[in-house]
């Protein structure tokens, strides 16, 4: 995951190995979850999350 600023600039970003799962979409869902909690954690500012993942975002 990478967090950017309001201009694109990159700040932070993270990466991790998932196992357990039982579809790309319960990664990418558990990958944004995990870029939420640190987001918040990190700085508590309004945020845009983004994904090629449809049904995770309009879940």
């Amino acid at each position: 995951m990478v967090i950017r600023d309001s201009q694109g600039t990159a700040l932070l970003t993270s990466w991790r190995v998932l196992f357990d799962s039982s579809s790309a979409e319960e990664v990418e869902a558990m990958a944004c979850r995990e870029g939420l909690e640190l987001a918040v954690e990190w700085e508590n500012k309004k945020s845009i999350v983004e994904s090629d993942c449809l049904s995770v975002i309009t879940w």
